[in-house]
């Protein structure tokens, strides 16, 4: 029996493009391919639509519909299919709410039929209806890709929200602590013409409004202890304008926004002496520089940066098909370990 290849499909939280990561299963982080899509401008803005939570059902099936052959046709162009191969998809979230329920965007049986192979997906399902919050699900495999560094050791993700991963040489933990790039992408699109701000130039020419951001440090959730878990959406327009940020400077409000996710992954981390940064938000410059001043240490960005949460998908998809139950009880609080991921099949 040849050993399968698995290709991690990570649709992320930040909505501007879709990781690919291919590798045979039996060495989950050497690739054999990688790359990340952009979304057709038509997709994204239908995706950005769904964080409204003003689509309706039959035009949330249309979008998965079209997210899916989306994927299957690059799928298609990009790599050999065929009966070896196995697809894990993490689709876009379209909601969240740990202990309640979780669901991504793609159609499962749709794909593996698109395709001719197996496909894997609905990771979080599983652990929301065993009583965990379904996020988040990098720990894990955090722990095998950093083995090699001191511990303990603290990963910061930064996508469009942020979350932690807690390393020591016993116990594995991690939840999300508030936004990430999400709110900055959302300020930036709404007043500056661009769909991020690259390497933190516009931030850097603001100034925090120190009485904004202790306003926002007292949102509930950022007191909250771990395990917790929150959607993108939780961080949207509405819950910029309760801080009524119309009457401040657009500039000055994204260096506050900065200031803010600094300032929650300092709450978490600052008493780590080795962290390491990954998601988008490892590419802000000015973010980086300013974790590093306010924790007075020297951030570790790794090359595979882009790629981590596309090898956690395929790393979960692997553990899925082997049929191993995964224990995230000290991360998402899931009463028992599970089988993370559902498998479908193109058997007709």
């Amino acid at each position: 029996m040849r050993t399968p290849k698995i290709l991690g499909v990570m649709s992320g939280s930040s909505a501007d493009g879709v990781d690919f990561w291919l590798a045979a299963a039996d060495s989950i982080q050497t690739p054999i391919q990688y790359a990340i899509v952009p979304y057709p401008q038509d997709l994204k803005a239908q995706l950005l639509g769904t964080l409204t939570g003003a689509t309706s059902y039959q035009d949330m099936l249309r979008i998965e519909h079209a997210y899916t052959h989306f994927l299957a046709k690059v799928i298609e162009q990009w790599t050999e299919v065929d009966s070896d191969l196995i697809v894990g998809v993490h689709g876009p979230t379209v909601f969240h709410q740990g202990g309640v329920d979780s669901r991504q965007l793609v159609h499962g049986p749709m794909l593996a039929h698109l395709l001719g192979c197996t496909v894997i997906s609905d990771f979080r399902l599983y652990d929301v209806l065993s009583g965990g919050q379904g996020a988040p699900l990098a720990p894990l495999y955090h722990r095998q890709r950093f083995s090699q560094m001191q511990k303990p050791l603290a990963i910061v993700n930064i996508g469009g929200i942020c979350n932690v991963t807690l390393l020591d040489h016993k116990t594995v933990r991690g939840y999300d602590i508030g936004p990430g790039n999400g709110l900055m992408d959302l300020i930036c699109q709404q007043h500056f013409n661009c769909a991020f701000d690259d390497q933190g130039h516009i931030a850097r020419k603001g100034k925090v409004i120190e009485n904004l951001l202790a306003k926002m440090l007292k949102f509930p959730f950022f007191e909250l202890p771990g395990p917790k878990s929150i959607h993108r959406d939780a961080f949207n327009q509405g819950w910029l304008n309760d801080f009524e940020v119309n009457s401040y400077q657009p500039k000055d409000v994204l260096r506050t926004v900065l200031a803010l996710t600094v300032q929650l992954i300092l709450k978490e981390v600052g008493h780590y002496t080795s962290v390491v940064v990954i998601g988008g938000g490892a590419k802000n410059q000015f973010l980086i520089s300013q974790i590093e001043e306010k924790a007075g240490l020297k951030v570790t960005l790794v090359s595979d940066m882009d790629y981590i949460e596309a090898q956690l998908i395929a790393w979960l998809s692997l553990k899925r098909w082997q049929q191993e139950k995964l224990d995230y009880r000290q991360v998402t609080g899931a009463a028992a370990p599970v089988l993370y991921g559902r498998i479908d099949v193109a058997d007709f």
